[in-house]
Formats: C-alpha cells, sequence, structure tokens
C-alpha cells in the first residue's frame, strides 16, 4: 500500500456531523467508472462492496487556472444522504462528513476509509479521513465550491474529473467446502495455523502467504494440509473427509447361528463387515448353548471374531 509523507501543511478541516445539514448543487453527476463535473455541482460516488475493500481514494483532476488561487476553492464531502441520489434532484440533506480547501496542485487525493482506520499518512495535495465513512452511508456526495470573493468569472466554467480507486486489504480469504458424503449430521472441527475456526462457513480474513489447515474429527480421519492466500483474492479450498472403517471378520463353525446387536449374521466364516466405533454385542448360538460377549471397537482397526471350543476332563 502506498504512502505519503508530510512533506508542508495544508489548510484543512476534517469533520463528521451528526446533525444533517442541506445540499445543493446545480446538478448531480453520477460516478460509473470516472465523471466530469464543475463547480457547485453534485457528484455522487457509490461503493462496490468487498470484503478486501477497507477504503476509497477519491483522484482529482484539476484545471491548471485554479493554481494561482490558492485558499480560493474547497471540497466538501457529504454522507448518509436521506433520499436516492439521481440526475434530476439538486437537493438533499446528508452529513458533512469532510471539508478540505483546495491544494495548488494538478491531483489531489482523498482517501476515505469504510472500516478501521488506513495506513497511509496525509501530505500535500493527499487529505486521508481519521473518521471513518461506513457502508451503509454511501452513496456520497462531493462538491466543490468557491470559498473566497473576486474570483474571475473565467474560472466558474472550469470542469473537474474524478474517478474512483479501491484501497484494498492486504489480506486474503478462505473459502471452505468440505464434504462429508453421506454422514451430513456428523461434526468436525476445523482448526488454521494450530487455532480454532468458529464458523468454517465465514473464515475472517487471513493474512496473505501460507497457512495450514487441520480437520478433526470423532467420525473422520485427520486431514493435514497446507493452502496459499493471495492478498485482495479469494482461495477456494476443498476437502473431502474419510470416514472411520473399522471392520470385522467372523470365523464360526458350521451350524451355528451368530448375531451382532442382534442383527443375524448370514455368513459365518471368512466374512468382513464394516462397523461403527463404540461398544457392540456378539452372540453365537449352537443348538442350545449360547455364547455372548461385549466388545469395543476403536477407530480404523481390524477385529477377528472366532468361538473357541473346547473340552475339559475334571477328575475327581
Amino acid at each position: 500500500m502506498k504512502k505519503h509523507f508530510v512533506s508542508m501543511a495544508l489548510f484543512l478541516i476534517s469533520f463528521s456531523t451528526l446533525s444533517a445539514v442541506s445540499i445543493r448543487g446545480n446538478s448531480t453527476h453520477i460516478l460509473d467508472k470516472e465523471i466530469t463535473f464543475g463547480l457547485n455541482d453534485l457528484a455522487a460516488v457509490n461503493l462496490e462492496d468487498s470484503i478486501f475493500t477497507e477504503g476509497i481514494e477519491l483522484i482529482f483532476t484539476l484545471p491548471e487556472e485554479l493554481l494561482q488561487y490558492r485558499d480560493s476553492f474547497a471540497v466538501t464531502i457529504y454522507s448518509g444522504i436521506n433520499t436516492d441520489v439521481t440526475p434530476d434532484k439538486t437537493v438533499y440533506t446528508g452529513r458533512k462528513s469532510f471539508f478540505g480547501v483546495l491544494p495548488a496542485v494538478k491531483k489531489m487525493f482523498i482517501d476515505i476509509p469504510v472500516k478501521g482506520k488506513l495506513d497511509i499518512s496525509s501530505s500535500f495535495g493527499t487529505y486521508v479521513l481519521k473518521d471513518t465513512i461506513p457502508r451503509d452511508a454511501f452513496p456520497i456526495l462531493i462538491k466543490i465550491e468557491p470559498v473566497m470573493k473576486g474570483i474571475p468569472s473565467s474560472l466558474l466554467s472550469k470542469v473537474f474529473h474524478l474517478r474512483v480507486s479501491k484501497i484494498l486489504s492486504g489480506n486474503g480469504a478462505l473459502s471452505l467446502n468440505v464434504d462429508t458424503g453421506k454422514d451430513k449430521q456428523k461434526e468436525y472441527s476445523v482448526f488454521i495455523d494450530n487455532k480454532p475456526v468458529e464458523d468454517p462457513e465465514n473464515i475472517p480474513l487471513l493474512s496473505a502467504g501460507f497457512h495450514q489447515l487441520m480437520i478433526r474429527s470423532d467420525f473422520f480421519k485427520e486431514v493435514t494440509t497446507r493452502f496459499a492466500v493471495k492478498a485482495g483474492e479469494t482461495t477456494n479450498l476443498g476437502i473431502v473427509l474419510t470416514p472411520f472403517n473399522p471392520t470385522v471378520q467372523f470365523d464360526f463353525p458350521e451350524g451355528a447361528k451368530a448375531y451382532l446387536d442382534g442383527n443375524k449374521l448370514e455368513t459365518l466364516s471368512g466374512t468382513v463387515s464394516s462397523i461403527t466405533p463404540g461398544e457392540h454385542l456378539i452372540s453365537v448360538f449352537i443348538g442350545d448353548y449360547k455364547v455372548s460377549k461385549k466388545f469395543t471397537v476403536n477407530k480404523d482397526k481390524l477385529y477377528k471374531i472366532s468361538l473357541f471350543l473346547d473340552i475339559f476332563i475334571k477328575e475327581n
């Protein structure tokens, strides 16, 4: 971001009034990419909203004839306009957010913060507003008018050129898309640079550069990856979560009947079935005999369950 260094003091009054004032102009010009307007006209500037926009810079090209009339003209910025801004209107009500005398330069810059303070300093030919003009206070109206008497009538027909440039944040954004497959209700936690993310669908802006993403869950395998963020851009990152898939293999003799959590197993030998982590119950019937046992399944493990038969002989 460019920085300006103070070379001389300017006569400047910059303020924001809470009370509404009447705004009058000869005509209203609505800025597209750039506009030309005259003395006592109103130039309307809207804000193209973006999460990366820290502010806007108004860039004025001033008539050379004004250079010899120092401190004779001033620019005023109004915000919080009470009604829709249209070319056919010439009277509005709003708040006076800035007033400054035109410097004796061919180009003048006015930097307006829309959130927080701008990391820019005022200098000769450049004004930086200390107070923000919030997004909901746009559009703004700009008026240039004489503030001294004795100005030649030939100057009153001179025109000013205005264009607007965005002042962008040095940060970037991450748009994260996590695919959990059919398990839409199962929870997971997201960490960026080892810090928890409260809302993965609305991740705060990140500094430009490389970052580390980690996703943890009781239901899915942990994911760790690195991603890059560019200033003023959104990085799209898609992650597919893989469920934990513990399996169990059964080996029971023919003629037996086996039940897992009350559900009958169709085959008894060499069967590999997916099973959820947690506690389960296996029951095996052989004739009138029944054997049951509880067991705990951990994440992503293989379990082999078999029935061990033996004959016990006791001698008295």
